[in-house]
């Protein structure tokens, strides 16, 4: 856990320097562009009380992409919107649940929604072959439109852990912790 703060970073070193590429000081590299890099998944996944399905998608809506559904950019695909670009706001990392609860009207959730019904489910499936997702998700009554509570009593550590990381993969990004 430590590395992965320095590596995000949520804190500086005490002592030295992190490096990329033998060249660029971490301190010297733009923390949105940075953190837009790193998939990370945690020992013990939290997935939403909702279907398999979304909870890969959410990875692609970040507070930034919320900002954007406002200003009209689209997401359909493009690796360089606003849905690949990371979840932090000012340096601080936020969620996208911190910013869905602070919106008041429906049209405003209504447009999370949209965004995340815009991301083609072909591309979950592409993703979830990767991970190996399709071998369980085929035994559940509404394959990938199948819920899941908060707690996800209703599936395994496995396939729990599958799904986050899923989740990780579909952004692409260069650099997965596990």
């Amino acid at each position: 856990s430590t590395i992965l703060k320095l590596l995000e970073p949520f804190y500086d070193p005490t002592d030295g320097d992190i490096v990329i590429n033998d060249s660029h000081s971490l301190k010297d590299v733009d923390l949105k562009w940075w953190r837009s890099k790193i998939g990370v998944v945690s020992q013990d996944p939290l997935l939403f009380s909702n279907s398999i399905k979304n909870n890969i998608k959410y990875s692609l809506i970040s507070p930034n992409s919320l900002e954007a559904v406002e200003n009209g950019f689209d997401f359909r695909g493009n690796s360089d919107s606003s849905l690949n670009r990371d979840n932090s706001k000012n340096g601080k990392c936020t969620s996208i649940l911190d910013e869905i609860s602070k919106r008041n009207t429906t049209s405003d959730l209504l447009e999370v929604i949209s965004s995340i019904n815009s991301v083609e489910d072909s591309k979950v499936v592409d993703v979830s072959k990767k991970v190996l997702i399709p071998r369980f998700v085929a035994s559940l009554p509404d394959k990938y439109d199948t819920l899941v509570g908060s707690s996800s009593s209703k599936l395994s550590g496995g396939q729990k852990k599958r799904i986050s990381i899923g989740r990780a993969v579909i952004r692409n990004p260069k650099i997965l912790i596990l």
